[in-house]
């Protein structure tokens, strides 16, 4: 038997390049060019204040902003109302967002509003869901305001008002 498995490993990997070379039969590589013609290369400018150990594919911070370690970008808070809303958690959302809300947190209430317009998990409530959605468009979140306005479009919850 162990004959045979060292005739097959040489058939099938003796015959196979090393890694690194070609085949004579494989088309050559083909060059990619490093500018275009008539072009000269130049490289993106970066602000003095601009971090420059960023990777290829990465865009430099500037120094002044807090980055995580191992991110590429600015540390943004994580809001827990909308990722229980995504997990299909909508009472612990609309728990969450309630507590936000208070606080003038435009987002959560726009996040309450699409709860209340949707019925996930409570009533469905279109003159709730107005009221919520007015009060982050008064806070200034263009979701909340977008969802408003097609209220009015529809005259859903509140008076129909193109």
């Amino acid at each position: 038997m162990r004959p045979l498995l060292a005739t097959l490993a040489l058939t099938l990997f003796g015959a196979m390049p090393a890694l690194g070379q070609q085949t004579p039969d494989a088309p050559p590589p083909i060059p990619i060019p490093a500018e275009a013609p008539g072009e000269a290369a130049s490289a993106p400018a970066i602000a003095e204040d601009a971090t420059t150990e960023a990777g290829p594919n990465e865009t430099p911070v500037a120094e002044t902003s807090p980055v995580a370690p191992g991110s590429v970008g600015p540390v943004r808070p994580s809001d827990n109302a909308y990722g229980a809303f995504q997990r299909g958690m909508y009472l612990t959302a609309l728990s969450l967002a309630l507590q936000r809300a208070a606080n003038d947190d435009a987002a959560a209430q726009t996040l309450i509003g699409e709860i209340f317009a949707n019925g996930l998990g409570v009533p469905q409530s279109s003159a709730k869901a107005a009221g919520w959605y007015a009060l982050a468009d008064k806070n200034g979140d263009a979701n909340g305001s977008f969802a408003l306005a097609m209220m009015y479009q529809n005259g859903d919850g509140v008076p129909r008002n193109r």
